[in-house]
């Protein structure tokens, strides 16, 4: 049982490395960069939707919808 939880932990981790590594690299400062397709838009959302953490995954979402907002306004 142990292990088990010690191994979603460690995914939890990598999870949220991984999504805060994506979700940087859309942004050049602190303006989301203009080329982000609606795609990787909803690829990211799926990732962050895994985390489980509320408080990276509040974070996170909050970078989300500013992507998703520069998203709209390019249409």
């Amino acid at each position: 049982m142990i292990k088990g939880l010690l191994r979603e932990a460690k995914y939890q981790i990598k999870l949220i490395n991984h999504a805060e590594e994506v979700i940087n690299d859309c942004y050049s400062g602190d303006k989301v960069k203009p080329n982000i397709s609606k795609k990787k838009y909803e690829e990211i959302n799926k990732l962050v939707n895994k985390i489980k953490r509320l408080s990276d995954k509040v974070v996170l979402k909050e970078k989300l919808k500013e992507i998703e907002r520069n998203i709209e306004l390019s249409n």
